[in-house]
């Protein structure tokens, strides 16, 4: 079976942003692209059941022969709950239906794949998250998150305690993050997702992006390229490197081999492969690298709850994802190794 790509929207142009990449992203991969909404409480309306307390999501019911669309009952929303009264259900039901009225006009323009959508009532963050583990599976089988972010003020309200970013802290299947910035908005045609660059660090942990990254994007056609960034002290005389191992290699040596070996590893399963070992500060040579490969698509690891914000505040990806004008591919190690914060 294959994954799905789900896009969050929330009748925002902004979000709406992400809408051409994710269908790009399914056309690729041949897999479902779901567009999921989510109705929140409020005034009138009660919060939802706590999560111990809700049914087993089971598969959304297909729909009327030549419709494309499926669509599940309100994740968390039973009519028959006490809680509610008849006119609450009045008003969360037009609301449901609005919103599935928008999803649906999202939709019909879409031709090129397999659509389904989502309408569910609650908590935004944990709906998102609830309805991609109901959609997930092992491995390559788990689904893609395709979310927009504002632009380079917005991002920074976006990761400081938004929806993108605790999706991004809890979710435990890859994000691509869109930077809703240029205007007007590409079409999923005028998209290529062929040269994606993956930064590593030499550690397992940046490595973690390795495998769903070619998963997601490893098609016919793909170039990786591979880039990790030292930080090397010269002799402001001659230029050459002060510190060496004893084995007189510089850190420079070692990066190579590193990566090298990492290169190596992935032709052989027929990828096509170049890389770069570069000097300087990392985020900034992260975008320039970008740049000068013309990459399509930046691929990082990250930490989850805390650990992302650790990356996220005043560091390497936070810097990164501020100032690169490319698609972010984001993985959290805990859904490749199993660890757990």
């Amino acid at each position: 079976m294959a994954r799905q790509v789900i896009v969050p929207l929330d009748q925002s142009h902004v979000a709406e942003c992400a809408v051409p990449y994710a269908r790009a992203l399914a056309r690729r991969m041949n897999a479902p692209l779901v567009l999921l909404s989510v109705v929140e409480p409020s005034g009138n309306l009660p919060e939802p059941p706590i999560e111990e307390d809700l049914p087993p999501i089971e598969e959304p019911p297909s729909g009327p022969a030549g419709v494309r669309y499926s669509a599940s009952l309100p994740i968390g929303f039973n009519p028959g709950l006490p809680e509610f009264d008849e006119s609450q259900i009045d008003e969360l039901t037009e609301q449901l239906n609005e919103t599935e009225q928008y999803l649906s006009y999202v939709g019909d323009s879409i031709t090129d794949v397999h659509v389904e959508k989502m309408v569910v009532y609650g908590n935004p963050v944990d709906q998102i998250i609830r309805a991609g583990e109901a959609m997930n599976g092992i491995g390559e089988d788990s689904p893609v998150y395709v979310i927009a972010s504002h632009g380079r003020s917005g991002l920074g309200r976006v990761l400081l305690g938004s929806v993108a970013l605790k999706v991004a802290e809890r979710a435990t299947s890859p994000m691509l993050m869109i930077r809703a910035l240029r205007s007007p908005v590409p079409s999923a045609d005028e998209i290529s997702l062929n040269r994606i660059m993956i930064a590593l660090d030499g550690s397992d942990f940046s490595e973690s992006v390795v495998e769903p990254a070619r998963h997601v994007f490893g098609r016919d056609g793909t170039e990786i390229h591979l880039m990790t960034s030292v930080d090397m002290e010269r002799s402001w005389v001659t230029g050459e490197p002060q510190e060496k191992d004893s084995e007189g290699r510089t850190a420079r040596d070692n990066a190579e081999q590193y990566i090298a070996g990492i290169a190596d590893r992935m032709k052989a399963r027929g990828l096509t492969v170049t890389w770069d070992v570069v000097e300087g500060d990392p985020a900034e040579r992260i975008n320039s690298v970008a740049a000068d490969v013309q990459a399509d698509v930046i691929a990082l690891a990250t930490h989850g709850r805390s650990g992302l914000r650790r990356l996220a505040i005043g560091s390497v990806a936070e810097e990164v994802l501020h100032k690169s004008t490319r698609p972010m591919f984001l993985v959290r190690p805990e859904s490749t190794h199993g660890v757990r914060d």
